[in-house]
């Protein structure tokens, strides 16, 4: 009997020997498994720092977004303003037949009530009474300003007036949405950590589209004035808004991959 006892005691011994050096290599596990999720925790604060802080300097930054903020607010102001002008120009081209109609057209004379604007070779001289003054010297290409009133009536002068009111008003309003767009796209490089946002591509493209959209309707304008009316050429397209328009398509080109090289890389940190 003894010798049973001491059987089952040494067996009893041994399972709990067993169980002890389990557990500790269980506890051993769980505290490893612990330290490296710290670790990884650390490693992965440290590299959204590196990431973030990696192209500028915490100066740099400063000056970036101060930059963005000052050109936001300048984008804000002028979209306000723009707004404020579109109903006076509208007010204006209601006003201007019963202002043309008081006006008296007569060779490079334009009379209106008791003054006149003399139309010479390179200058506009205003008189009224006995008093002369030049409102304008050294006008280039004036011989065409003379053809204009030379060859179109009355009536069509005040068409061409109000057609070039109506442009310039349409082309204000395109221009408002311009702005807004540069006021959202520099306000997010002010808050946001990383300019490279879904977002900012798409006011980028949007400011490039509305671009398009103004060259194509001041083309329609001109051509149609120039076909209707003597004395005006036809919308010659300048160079620089078309190299414009390709700057923003490549600057939305290269927002789009940054955008996509930053999803990448918050992907491989956080995930």
């Amino acid at each position: 009997m003894s010798e049973s006892k001491e059987k089952k005691t040494k067996k009893v011994k041994s399972t709990t020997v067993k169980e002890k050096a389990i557990s500790d290599v269980k506890s051993a596990k769980e505290i490893d498994t612990n330290t490296l999720v710290k670790a990884e925790k650390k490693g992965k604060g440290k590299s959204t720092s590196k990431t973030l802080n990696a192209s500028l300097t915490k100066k740099e930054q400063k000056y970036f977004r101060a930059l963005s903020r000052i050109i936001s607010v300048i984008a804000k102001i002028l979209r306000v303003c723009s707004m404020i002008l579109v109903p006076i120009l509208i007010v204006v081209m209601i006003m201007v037949p019963f202002v043309f109609k008081d006006i008296e057209f007569n060779g490079n004379i334009i009379k209106f009530n008791n003054a006149k604007f003399i139309l010479r070779d390179d200058s506009i001289t205003l008189n009224i009474g006995d008093e002369n003054y030049t409102i304008a010297d050294n006008i280039k290409d004036m011989d065409r300003v003379l053809d204009f009133f030379y060859n179109n009536s009355f009536g069509k002068i005040t068409a061409i007036t109000l057609l070039s009111l109506g442009a310039l008003t349409v082309s204000i309003i395109i221009n408002i949405y311009v702005l807004q767009y540069i006021e959202k796209l520099f306000k997010n490089f002010r808050k946001n950590k990383t300019p490279f946002e879904i977002d900012n591509c798409q006011y980028i493209r949007n400011i490039g589209r509305i671009m398009i959209i103004e060259i194509i309707v001041a083309l329609i304008f001109n051509v149609v004035i120039s076909l209707l009316f003597k004395g005006i050429e036809p919308l010659n397209i300048k160079t620089f808004s078309i190299t414009m328009i390709i700057v923003v398509y490549i600057a939305y080109f290269i927002f789009k991959y940054g955008t996509n090289m930053q999803s990448e890389i918050d992907t491989s940190i956080y995930d």
